[in-house]
């Protein structure tokens, strides 16, 4: 389901973020976090483009940009979501800023080629909102 914000972009889309469900086995690799029997599955974040009628157009995968070793959850976090996204801003140029609080980092990615672009370096960002 879709959280935290939307935002219009210049041709007249919508950008927002979306909790997905990652895999048993990818999560199991993903380090950090508090231990805890969970129920559920662990959740990821996706960016989603759609139209005024709510049809989706694009999605990109934060999650994928991750790595479960290096990129751990903050040792304070649940093991709820690994990336926890809570903020996406679109740069000029297309490209999106995602801030990932439960790992501390904040990415641009490509959405056009579906690449990573950027990614912060450890410590140069904590449980930011």
């Amino acid at each position: 389901f879709m959280h935290h914000e939307m935002i219009p972009t210049v041709e007249g889309t919508f950008l927002t973020l979306e909790y997905v469900p990652l895999d048993a086995e990818f999560s199991r690799q993903i380090r950090g976090g508090v231990r805890q029997r969970l129920s559920v599955p662990m959740m990821g974040d996706d960016v989603v483009e759609f139209d005024r009628e709510g049809q989706e157009l694009s999605r990109i995968s934060t999650w994928k940009y991750l790595d479960p070793r290096k990129d751990p959850i903050n040792p304070l976090q649940d093991r709820r979501e690994w990336s926890h996204a809570n903020s996406v801003d679109l740069m000029p140029n297309g490209n999106v800023v995602v801030s990932c609080r439960h790992v501390s980092r904040v990415v641009i990615l490509d959405r056009a080629k579906e690449a990573l672009v950027w990614k912060s370096k450890r410590g140069e960002f904590s449980l930011q909102h």
